[in-house]
Protein backbone atom coordinates (compact mmCIF):
# COMPACT_ATOMS: atom_id res chain seq x y z
CA UNK A 1 0.00 0.00 0.00
CA UNK A 2 1.61 2.76 -0.79
CA UNK A 3 1.89 6.10 2.09
CA UNK A 4 0.53 9.22 1.94
CA UNK A 5 2.91 11.74 0.85
CA UNK A 6 3.95 13.98 3.86
CA UNK A 7 2.20 17.86 4.42
CA UNK A 8 5.75 18.92 4.25
CA UNK A 9 5.94 18.70 0.46
CA UNK A 10 2.94 20.19 -0.35
CA UNK A 11 4.15 23.49 1.58
CA UNK A 12 7.15 23.38 -0.26
CA UNK A 13 5.03 23.30 -3.49
CA UNK A 14 3.32 26.45 -4.04
CA UNK A 15 1.29 27.21 -6.59
CA UNK A 16 3.40 27.55 -9.56
CA UNK A 17 1.97 28.71 -12.90
CA UNK A 18 3.81 28.09 -15.76
CA UNK A 19 4.63 31.16 -17.95
CA UNK A 20 4.53 31.17 -21.85
CA UNK A 21 4.94 35.22 -22.42
CA UNK A 22 8.83 34.28 -23.80
CA UNK A 23 7.99 31.31 -25.46
CA UNK A 24 5.23 33.00 -27.29
CA UNK A 25 7.29 36.01 -27.68
CA UNK A 26 10.00 33.47 -29.58
CA UNK A 27 7.60 31.70 -31.53
CA UNK A 28 6.16 35.24 -33.19
CA UNK A 29 9.34 36.43 -33.95
CA UNK A 30 10.49 33.42 -35.34
CA UNK A 31 6.96 33.56 -37.14
CA UNK A 32 7.48 36.84 -38.90
CA UNK A 33 11.57 36.65 -39.95
CA UNK A 34 9.62 33.09 -41.37
CA UNK A 35 7.24 34.68 -43.47
CA UNK A 36 9.48 37.89 -43.80
CA UNK A 37 12.35 35.64 -45.87
CA UNK A 38 9.97 33.30 -47.56
CA UNK A 39 10.28 33.17 -51.07
CA UNK A 40 6.39 32.18 -52.39
CA UNK A 41 5.89 30.33 -55.38
CA UNK A 42 5.81 32.53 -58.67
CA UNK A 43 2.92 31.49 -61.03
CA UNK A 44 3.24 32.14 -64.80
CA UNK A 45 0.22 32.12 -66.77
CA UNK A 46 0.16 31.94 -70.68
CA UNK A 47 -2.59 33.78 -72.26
CA UNK A 48 -5.20 32.03 -74.24
CA UNK A 49 -8.73 32.54 -75.97
CA UNK A 50 -11.10 29.93 -75.51
CA UNK A 51 -13.05 28.55 -78.49
CA UNK A 52 -16.14 30.20 -79.70
CA UNK A 53 -19.09 27.93 -79.73
CA UNK A 54 -22.50 29.12 -81.42
CA UNK A 55 -25.59 27.70 -83.45
CA UNK A 56 -25.52 31.61 -85.53
CA UNK A 57 -24.19 31.48 -89.03
CA UNK A 58 -20.58 33.57 -89.44
CA UNK A 59 -20.70 36.87 -90.88
CA UNK A 60 -20.72 36.82 -94.33
CA UNK A 61 -17.31 38.37 -95.82
CA UNK A 62 -16.22 38.69 -98.93
CA UNK A 63 -12.89 37.79 -97.31
CA UNK A 64 -12.65 33.92 -96.58
CA UNK A 65 -10.85 33.32 -93.23
CA UNK A 66 -7.95 31.06 -93.52
CA UNK A 67 -9.05 29.24 -90.25
CA UNK A 68 -5.68 27.81 -89.85
CA UNK A 69 -5.76 25.27 -87.56
CA UNK A 70 -2.71 22.90 -86.15
CA UNK A 71 -3.60 19.06 -85.12
CA UNK A 72 -1.15 16.77 -83.39
CA UNK A 73 -1.73 13.50 -83.84
CA UNK A 74 0.57 10.41 -83.23
CA UNK A 75 3.21 10.82 -85.19
CA UNK A 76 2.68 13.92 -87.28
CA UNK A 77 1.22 17.90 -87.01
CA UNK A 78 -1.50 18.42 -89.44
CA UNK A 79 -1.57 22.09 -91.18
CA UNK A 80 -5.70 22.59 -92.00
CA UNK A 81 -7.12 25.50 -94.12
CA UNK A 82 -10.37 26.41 -94.55
CA UNK A 83 -13.94 25.56 -94.02
CA UNK A 84 -14.38 22.97 -93.75
CA UNK A 85 -11.24 22.41 -93.18
CA UNK A 86 -8.39 20.35 -95.74
CA UNK A 87 -5.43 19.43 -94.64
CA UNK A 88 -2.47 21.05 -96.51
CA UNK A 89 0.90 19.80 -95.10
CA UNK A 90 1.62 17.04 -92.97
CA UNK A 91 4.92 17.65 -91.21
CA UNK A 92 6.27 14.10 -89.81
CA UNK A 93 7.78 13.93 -86.74
CA UNK A 94 11.83 13.17 -86.38
CA UNK A 95 12.78 10.22 -85.72
CA UNK A 96 13.47 10.51 -81.80
CA UNK A 97 9.77 11.25 -82.37
CA UNK A 98 9.72 14.69 -81.36
CA UNK A 99 7.69 17.67 -83.68
CA UNK A 100 9.91 19.40 -85.92
CA UNK A 101 9.24 22.57 -84.83
CA UNK A 102 11.93 23.87 -87.47
CA UNK A 103 9.89 23.00 -90.43
CA UNK A 104 6.26 23.63 -88.84
CA UNK A 105 7.54 27.21 -88.32
CA UNK A 106 8.75 27.18 -92.10
CA UNK A 107 5.82 26.65 -93.25
CA UNK A 108 3.59 29.05 -90.99
CA UNK A 109 5.97 31.34 -92.10
CA UNK A 110 5.06 30.42 -96.20
CA UNK A 111 1.47 30.77 -94.67
CA UNK A 112 1.73 34.06 -93.31
CA UNK A 113 3.43 35.64 -96.02
CA UNK A 114 0.17 34.29 -98.33
CA UNK A 115 -2.61 35.66 -95.53
CA UNK A 116 -0.32 38.85 -93.90
CA UNK A 117 -3.75 40.17 -92.23
CA UNK A 118 -4.72 36.56 -90.74
CA UNK A 119 -3.76 36.55 -86.79
CA UNK A 120 -5.67 33.65 -85.66
CA UNK A 121 -4.42 29.80 -85.31
CA UNK A 122 -6.09 27.31 -83.95
CA UNK A 123 -3.68 24.19 -81.91
CA UNK A 124 -5.78 21.32 -81.04
CA UNK A 125 -3.12 18.93 -79.46
CA UNK A 126 -3.55 14.69 -79.02
CA UNK A 127 -4.42 13.88 -75.28
CA UNK A 128 -0.52 12.75 -74.90
CA UNK A 129 0.72 16.02 -75.83
CA UNK A 130 3.08 17.11 -72.65
CA UNK A 131 3.14 20.54 -71.31
CA UNK A 132 6.27 21.24 -72.81
CA UNK A 133 5.61 20.78 -76.06
CA UNK A 134 2.31 22.51 -76.05
CA UNK A 135 4.36 25.60 -74.84
CA UNK A 136 6.70 24.71 -78.17
CA UNK A 137 4.19 24.59 -80.25
CA UNK A 138 2.29 27.64 -78.94
CA UNK A 139 5.70 29.42 -79.90
CA UNK A 140 6.17 28.22 -83.22
CA UNK A 141 3.15 29.80 -84.18
CA UNK A 142 3.25 32.72 -82.59
CA UNK A 143 7.07 33.65 -83.07
CA UNK A 144 8.49 35.40 -86.35
CA UNK A 145 12.29 35.48 -86.15
CA UNK A 146 14.56 38.58 -87.56
CA UNK A 147 16.16 35.87 -89.64
CA UNK A 148 12.23 35.00 -91.54
CA UNK A 149 11.09 36.32 -94.61
CA UNK A 150 9.93 39.90 -93.99
CA UNK A 151 6.20 40.39 -93.60
CA UNK A 152 4.63 43.53 -93.85
CA UNK A 153 1.11 44.51 -92.75
CA UNK A 154 -0.99 47.68 -92.04
CA UNK A 155 -1.27 48.90 -89.31
CA UNK A 156 -4.70 51.18 -87.44
CA UNK A 157 -3.39 54.34 -89.72
CA UNK A 158 -2.90 51.99 -92.76
CA UNK A 159 1.02 51.88 -93.03
CA UNK A 160 2.71 49.21 -93.88
CA UNK A 161 4.89 48.15 -90.84
CA UNK A 162 6.80 44.61 -90.44
CA UNK A 163 4.78 42.25 -88.30
CA UNK A 164 6.52 41.17 -85.00
CA UNK A 165 4.55 37.73 -84.93
CA UNK A 166 3.18 35.40 -87.13
CA UNK A 167 0.04 34.26 -85.59
CA UNK A 168 -0.55 36.62 -82.80
CA UNK A 169 -4.18 35.19 -81.18
CA UNK A 170 -3.34 31.40 -80.09
CA UNK A 171 -6.66 28.84 -79.50
CA UNK A 172 -6.17 25.50 -77.91
CA UNK A 173 -9.29 23.41 -78.66
CA UNK A 174 -10.46 20.18 -78.93
CA UNK A 175 -8.49 19.12 -75.70
CA UNK A 176 -8.51 15.64 -74.57
CA UNK A 177 -7.01 13.75 -71.43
Amino acid sequence: MFKRPSRRIKSRREDLKLDLTSVMDGIFTLVFFLLMYASFIKMFEISNDVPIISNKEPPDTKIKPLALTIRVVDDAVEVATGLPSTVVSVIRNLPEGEIDFEKLHEFLVQLKSKYPHENLAIIEPNGDLDYENLVKLMDTAQELRKTDLEIFVKDNKGNQVRAEKLFSEIIIGNIQS
